[in-house]
């Protein structure tokens, strides 16, 4: 199996050494769990909570869909997200550690550069490879239903991340591992504080960009049959400019 060790979704580089820089942080805060609560020893506990998690995020996201503010504030978040009382904690300290590690920093720059335009749900970013300025267009209904058509092998991927953590078992790396990671570590981060300025689109859609890109590219040969699959599929429509 060869395993994608790098992604990018309008612009942002997701690599490797940020999925490592993750499961660093999130082995700390497992650690620290551990020598408070013994039910965090388990490691089937965990993975139960993880995957809980994630289902408190995409009714998140469901219900962040429909009112589309211009930025994610940690209140927002806080208020919306309904989690039990162990995630709240996992949360917590997960986005504390994330933080003061830094360990998304590249990732929100990276953010920061995208350009969203509001009514019609406009983004616009470089292609790093053509160097064109390339327009999005995004469809929330199909996006949002991508997003839970794909769950099921998110919450398989965070499982065995989690097993990677607390087992030392290595999993073979996989988009929906990746994207599961990385909406779950940028929720973090929003939970302890910190604004996500423009996220609100990128958190949407990577989720079902990612798993959908990698699967039309083995099934379409050429680019034009990739955008019409991607607009028929999720509702993503990218022009050059």
């Amino acid at each position: 199996m060869i395993e994608p060790i790098e992604f990018s979704v309008f612009g942002v580089r997701v690599k490797e050494e940020d999925l490592i820089n993750i499961k660093s942080a999130m082995g700390e805060t497992y650690n620290y769990l551990m020598s408070e609560d013994t039910r965090w020893e388990d490691p089937e506990f965990c993975k139960r909570e993880i995957v809980s998690l994630w289902d408190g995020i995409v009714d998140m996201l469901s219900r962040l869909s429909r009112e589309l503010p211009d930025t994610i504030e940690p209140t927002k978040v806080r208020n919306l997200l309904i989690i039990d009382r162990d995630n709240e904690e996992f949360l917590s300290l997960f986005g504390e550690v994330l933080k003061r590690r830094g360990a998304l920093d590249r990732i929100l720059k990276q953010l920061k550069e995208i350009n969203i335009k509001k009514g019609s749900l406009r983004i616009f970013f470089k292609d790093s490879l053509t160097q064109k300025t390339i327009e999005v267009k995004i469809e929330l209904d199909k996006i949002m239903s991508q997003i839970r058509k794909e769950s099921s092998k998110i919450k398989s991927g965070l499982k065995h991340f989690v097993s990677w953590i607390r087992k030392k078992i290595r999993p073979s790396i996989t988009c929906s591992m990746v994207t599961g990671i990385i909406i779950l570590s940028l929720i973090a981060l929003c939970y302890v504080g910190v604004t996500i300025i423009g996220a609100k689109l990128f958190i949407m859609t990577v989720l079902a960009i990612i798993c959908a890109i990698y699967d039309i590219y083995g099934t379409y040969t050429t680019i034009t049959e990739v955008k019409k699959a991607l607009s028929r599929r999720i509702g993503l429509h990218m022009v050059n400019i």
